[in-house]
């Protein structure tokens, strides 16, 4: 949500400077009107109104491993921005087969590299790490790797970057 703020707005994600451009997050795992209290809650806390470039999709039931899904997703872009950027939030969600199984995760990355392409879009995904490993009693670090499911999605992704949290903020 941060992120889709900070890039719609052109404000500086986490000091890294953005460029104001039209984000659609295609959030799959908090119902709408949940998902509309936290975006107010966070307008309320940066003392700003909903960013005119943010355009949110609360469709729990999409996925982009089917024609289905890549044509609701082709709809949404095309009815909501040229180019920009698209978050799609959770990526276990946006699967409907098994994330360890390469075909079922190639056919959905094949699927956005077609939305890429023919919508001049950038795509952010969401994902959880897989379980710690420990060596030693201590916890690894293992970069892309770290992702949960088939090694196609650490070599697909151009960038992959973990966010942790340091210490908590007061407004949050």
């Amino acid at each position: 949500m941060h992120t889709a703020w900070c890039i719609s707005t052109g404000r500086p994600w986490f000091r890294i400077p953005t460029v104001k451009t039209p984000v659609l997050y295609a959030q799959f795992e908090v119902p709408k009107a949940l998902l509309h209290g936290r975006f107010t809650k966070y307008a309320a806390s940066h003392n700003s109104n909903h960013p005119s470039k943010l355009m949110i999709s609360t469709e729990l039931y999409k996925k982009f491993d089917n024609a289905y899904g890549l044509n609701e997703l082709d709809k949404d872009i095309a009815k909501h921005m040229t180019g920009g950027i698209v978050i799609l939030d959770p990526l276990y969600k946006i699967i409907s087969g098994n994330i360890n199984e390469a075909y079922i995760v190639q056919k959905m990355l094949d699927n956005i590299d077609l939305m890429i392409a023919k919508h001049n879009i950038t795509v952010i995904i969401v994902h959880h790490e897989s379980k710690s490993l420990l060596v030693d009693g201590k916890q690894v670090n293992r970069g892309a790797e770290a992702m949960h499911g088939t090694q196609y999605l650490s070599n697909w992704c151009d960038t992959s970057m973990e966010i942790k949290l340091v210490k908590e903020h007061k407004n949050s």
